[in-house]
């Protein structure tokens, strides 16, 4: 998955890859799409590595976890008895994640040509950061919500 200069060559591995990947080797590296992680991880720049987890996560960690037929990558906010409480740190809602549904967890970002190791006092950072500007961005949604609800009403819909 990587070339002779250490750079990823392949951004889009297709799901079979990565769970396969995991399954063989313990780990994959594979590009990333959205925005629900900004701003510790950008899809223009950044390949994650993703390392199988043989025990539990924790508060903080940022897991690879399969929603229906995707495979998303978000952070645990909280440890449950049967699972995790999952958040993006770009986003405002939550979810339960079974146990049985984590693939792995961050490892790693190439970004640039640089591998940076995910350590547990970057995990912590970025977490207090997306928890303190939370209620900004339900704030935000809201006044984005009124808005669009606002043009609609008044009939100035985007085309």
């Amino acid at each position: 998955m990587l070339t002779e200069n250490g750079k990823a060559e392949d951004t889009r591995i297709p799901k079979e890859g990565v769970e396969g990947s995991l399954k063989d080797t313990g780990f994959c590296i594979t590009g990333i799409r959205g925005i629900s992680m900004i701003p510790m991880l950008n899809e223009k720049t950044d390949h994650v590595i993703i390392g199988r987890t043989e025990e539990g996560l924790k508060t903080g960690d940022v897991a690879l976890y399969r929603r229906g037929s995707d495979l998303v990558l978000h952070r645990v906010i909280g440890v449950l008895p049967e699972g995790y409480l999952i958040r993006g740190d770009n986003c405002i809602g939550t979810e339960n994640v079974r146990r049985e549904a984590v693939l792995g967890k961050l490892c790693g970002i190439q970004r640039n040509g640089d591998c940076i190791e995910v350590t547990d006092e970057m995990n912590d950072a970025f977490f207090k950061r997306s928890c303190r500007t939370l209620p900004a961005r339900k704030w935000k949604a809201r006044i984005l919500g009124i808005l669009r609800r606002i043009r609609k009403h008044a009939g100035l819909a985007q085309r």
